[in-house]
């Protein structure tokens, strides 16, 4: 499934993004994510394992804004 839209998770703001998501075998997936949030563009991919609860993230950003 193709997402874009303003992304919250949990009490974060993830900003306007679009991904590819997936379920398999208790991971939710969303990967080849390009997101914006407000000056800051990033790149990623994130593993949430729901039978674990934990989440993996592999991302990266050029234009990283700490205090956004």
């Amino acid at each position: 499934m193709k997402l874009y839209t303003d992304i919250w998770f949990e009490d974060f703001q993830v900003g306007n993004a679009k991904a590819q998501m997936s379920y398999k075998k208790g991971h939710l997936y969303f990967n080849n994510i390009i997101g914006q949030l407000k000056s800051t563009d990033y790149q990623g991919n994130v593993d949430v394992d729901l039978l674990k609860s934990r989440i993996r993230v592999d991302a990266s950003s050029d234009s990283f804004r700490s205090e956004e």
